[in-house]
């Protein structure tokens, strides 16, 4: 248990002595992955809706434009 406790406490430690640009990549990091999660998951989706029919192939695909662009911009705003 207690080699458990000495990890944490060692990991705590290396990210306190963190520099103020590495923990902005590392929150700009988690934005762009809880994102992209978003967007895979609504994508899955789209794509069950087209393989059963209930979507059409124009639609789905201004769907991954539309998330395509919206990542690009986000990138665009959170790098600079």
């Amino acid at each position: 248990m207690s080699d458990k406790s000495s990890v944490v406490q060692n990991a705590f430690k290396a990210g306190s002595g963190a520099t103020p640009y590495e923990l902005h990549t590392l929150i700009i990091g988690v934005i762009f992955v809880s994102i992209f999660l978003v967007l895979a998951y609504i994508w899955g989706n789209a794509f069950k809706d087209l393989r059963e029919g209930n979507m059409k192939m124009s639609t789905f695909g201004s769907l991954i434009g539309r998330g395509i662009l919206f990542l690009c911009i986000m990138g665009y705003f959170l790098l600079h």
